[in-house]
C-alpha cells in the first residue's frame, strides 16, 4: 500500500528518516473535486440575503456521524456578531443547526 501511495505522490519519505509524510497531492484532489466548495458557490448568495434579511448570521453544517461541521459562514449586517469559524465541529445536540437537521430527519436517523 505505501509504495504504491509513494508511486502516486500521495507520500514521501522524509530526509534522513524511515518515515513518511503526507504531500500536497490529496488536498490538490480534494479542492478540485469538493461538492462543498460546489455546495458553498451555489449557496453564499442565497446565505447573504437570508442574513441581509433576518439581521442575523447564517451558517451552513453538514452531519458527520454525532457532529456537525460548519462548511459556511455569513455574518450578520450589523457590528454585532457571532462569527462561526467553517471547519469547526460541534455536537449534534448542542448546535441550533444540528437540532434542525434532526427535526427534519426521518424518525430512523432520529433515533441514532
Amino acid at each position: 500500500m505505501t509504495v504504491r501511495l509513494q508511486k502516486r505522490n500521495y507520500i514521501n519519505l522524509t530526509p534522513g528518516s524511515d518515515r513518511y509524510v503526507l504531500t500536497l497531492k490529496m488536498f490538490e484532489v480534494t479542492i478540485q473535486n469538493s461538492p462543498i466548495i460546489r455546495l458553498t458557490e451555489y449557496a453564499l448568495p442565497v446565505m447573504n440575503q437570508l442574513a441581509s434579511d433576518s439581521k442575523q448570521s447564517c451558517q451552513i453544517g453538514v452531519h458527520s456521524f454525532s457532529h456537525i461541521v460548519i462548511i459556511a459562514q455569513v455574518d450578520a449586517p450589523h457590528r454585532h456578531t457571532f462569527p462561526v469559524r467553517p471547519g469547526i465541529k460541534v455536537d449534534l445536540l448542542d448546535s441550533v443547526s444540528g437540532l434542525v437537521l434532526i427535526a427534519f430527519s426521518n424518525k430512523e436517523h432520529q433515533n441514532l
